[in-house]
């Protein structure tokens, strides 16, 4: 059996190029249609931050959101969810499921970070089509039969 080489310069470049394209691609396609799909209906009763002890230098808001008579829940939005400032104490946020808009106290507004999301997507997208032109496809079938035959696994062909 012949034995495949594989150039480690194009390897490395090809394999950072995959892994920075899904680090974007991943994330941000799943921030944009959870928000999407989103319903949700609440007023925001009280915010508060949480730090993390003993150095108290990693802080998070926490939302205290109230859905209707006595139900009170505890909710810490991503960092994907709103910008900065885009809840506080008293705003009532509304959101029908299937699109980017919402609104707070009755005022409507698009989904501030959703042409972030939508141009790491092309980023990635971009980087994943640069992956397969640069032969990314059998670089990592290379690799594959590489770590078989390392540790004696059985590849298909």
């Amino acid at each position: 059996m012949i034995q495949k080489t594989i150039d480690p310069i194009k390897h490395v470049v090809t394999m950072l190029t995959l892994f920075v394209s899904l680090v974007l691609v991943v994330p941000s396609t799943c921030s944009i249609i959870s928000f999407y799909f989103l319903l949700n209906d609440f007023v925001v009763e009280d915010v508060h931050l949480v730090c993390e002890q003993p150095l108290n230098n990693r802080c998070v808001k926490h939302y205290l959101l109230s859905n209707g008579p006595g139900a009170l829940k505890d909710y810490t939005p991503g960092w994907v969810t709103f910008g900065e400032g885009g809840l506080w104490v008293g705003a009532h946020f509304s959101k029908q499921r299937y699109g980017f808009s919402y609104s707070i106290n009755e005022v409507s507004r698009r989904w501030e970070l959703l042409s972030d999301q939508v141009a790491r997507v092309l980023i990635g997208g971009l980087g994943l089509a640069i992956w397969t032109l640069l032969g990314g496809v059998r670089y990592l079938k290379a690799y594959g039969h590489l770590l078989a035959a390392k540790f004696g696994w059985k590849s298909g062909a």
